[in-house]
């Protein structure tokens, strides 16, 4: 790995500069210790302390980011008739595509001080990037899947981004995937949980850097297995009007859905309803029903 990645860093910059090694055993060694000390349960950290674990973690997966970048960069496919021709650059461009609103961790207010706290780490490291900047372009996403998309968009055509931070929203983040290989930009983002997503075809230079929906449907499989489990109920929050996009429970019990599936030869019981709108009685029939189906 180490040699590959050096090796289309020369490529794309010439062996004059030197990608510097010992980055990779810094990045993996702050990215995995500490995200697991983060979850610790026993001794949990005192305010500050968590601070800097983020602060960490969030810098070791920009550089993980940045240098994909490079890496992509020079090892993509360059026969696509979509790729813009680029001018050699001394300034790295990180495209952040996210929402301004909304319930999800992945909202600009949350994430951009930051993505500003790690930019602001790799200027000052020259052995990384020597005298190269870095510059962010920001554009709200709206969870849309028009206006995520058409900023990805703009950012390509602009020529004014390397590596994108984002999308996050599930439908806004599958259009982008699907062009960014014709791009030659990767993708890095917290989103994309959804199992699709895995498809490397469809989706070549997207990371996702959290445990996806198919990480939960075996780690509940894994249960299953320990009691023996195979006569499983799955009932789910999901709204069923026109034009409506499919939610987070819908995605999460998919993954399940599809595990179970697999594992006992069969379509496992499952009902959606739309927890806002149920009524008492529908609510009741389902529990009874599912009774029937489950143990």
């Amino acid at each position: 790995m180490f040699s590959a990645f050096t090796r289309a860093w020369e490529l794309q910059h010439g062996s004059e500069h030197k990608l510097w090694n010992p980055v990779w055993p810094l990045f993996t060694f702050y990215t995995f210790s500490n995200i697991i000390q983060l979850v610790r349960k026993e001794n949990p950290p005192s305010q500050m302390a968590m601070l800097r674990r983020l602060r960490c973690t969030q810098v070791s997966l920009l550089i993980f980011g940045l240098l994909t970048s490079h890496l992509y960069n020079a090892i993509a496919s360059n026969d696509s008739k979509y790729k813009l021709p680029r001018a050699p650059s001394d300034v790295i461009k990180i495209g952040v595509i996210l929402p301004s609103t909304g319930s999800t961790p992945w909202i600009l207010p949350y994430t951009l001080p930051a993505i500003h706290i790690a930019v602001d780490y790799l200027q000052h490291r020259t052995e990384i990037f020597g005298n190269r900047r870095v510059k962010l372009n920001v554009a709200d996403s709206e969870c849309s899947y028009i206006t995520g998309p058409l900023a990805a968009v703009d950012m390509y055509v602009n020529q004014s981004v390397n590596v994108f931070l984002g999308p996050a929203c599930e439908y806004v983040v599958a259009p982008v995937a699907r062009f960014s290989p014709h791009w030659g930009i990767p993708i890095l983002t917290a989103g994309a949980l959804v199992s699709a997503f895995g498809n490397k075809q469809e989706y070549g230079l997207l990371t996702r850097v959290q445990g996806t929906y198919s990480k939960y449907s075996e780690a509940l499989m894994h249960v299953f297995n320990q009691f023996r489990w195979s006569n499983v109920a799955l009932l789910y929050h999901n709204v069923n009007a026109p034009n409506s996009e499919k939610k987070s429970c819908f995605f999460c019990i998919e993954a399940m859905f599809r595990a179970l599936r697999a594992k006992i030869n069969r379509k496992p019981f499952n009902r959606d309803f739309d927890e806002h709108r149920i009524s008492e009685q529908r609510r009741e029939d389902i529990v009874v029903e599912a009774s029937r189906h489950a143990r």
